[in-house]
């Protein structure tokens, strides 16, 4: 959905901003796992006082391999 490197500068970027929470309102994957992996892994480096958040959307939830997003280990 998205490449790595777009997803390491918005990362970067949110970081500076110094958020209380982060909430993302889904479709952060569609594929396989293995696919996608590299280009959210950069997500997991987000930060903000409160937590970060994400809601699942229609491509999370209805893609072939949804459970298997759900359930990988960071």
């Amino acid at each position: 959905m998205f490449p790595a490197a777009w997803a390491r500068a918005v990362v970067e970027r949110s970081n500076k901003l110094g958020v209380d929470m982060i909430v993302s309102t889904g479709d952060l994957i569609d594929g396989t796992l293995d696919a996608g992996r590299a280009d959210i892994e950069p997500l997991q480096d987000l930060k903000a006082t409160d937590g970060v958040y994400a809601i699942s959307g229609n491509h999370d939830i209805f893609s072939a391999t949804a459970r298997g997003w759900r359930t990988s280990p960071r």
